[in-house]
């Protein structure tokens, strides 16, 4: 039993020098030269993600209301439905890839600048 106990310290002492290295290499992107592009892109995936959930939300009250009124042919009911729907389909399908573009930006934003600081130490150095 002591065994997996030590396992588990260890497995946490790992996991806690992992996150204070990501937050160390994390702190100059979102707080260096690079914190406008960082932050902005940030939120934007982040309301993004909110935007696509009441999408998806907005997509199943539909589904309420278009089995509804095919349930009472209703003809004009369902005309507004498919109209309905073809709207929101596009406006999820903005939102995704809205929010794809701001993920990737956000990647190439943080590996430049990954790139930028280590080549900068490598150089300082002399490590070459």
């Amino acid at each position: 039993m002591p065994g997996k106990v030590d396992k588990a310290v260890g497995n946490s002492r790992s996991m806690l020098s992992v996150l204070v290295s990501v937050i160390s290499l994390s702190r100059g992107f979102w707080s260096g030269p690079t914190r406008k592009a960082a932050w902005g892109l940030t939120i934007a995936a982040f309301a993004l993600a909110l935007v696509d959930i009441g999408m998806q939300l907005a997509l199943n009250r539909w589904n309420k209301t278009f089995y509804d009124a095919l349930e009472r042919k209703a003809i004009p009911a369902l005309q507004s439905a498919a109209l309905l729907f073809l709207g929101l389909i596009v406006a999820a399908t903005a939102t995704v890839v809205l929010a794809q573009l701001a993920r990737i930006l956000l990647q190439i934003y943080w590996r430049e600048d990954l790139t930028q600081r280590m080549v900068a130490l490598w150089l300082k150095n002399q490590a070459f």
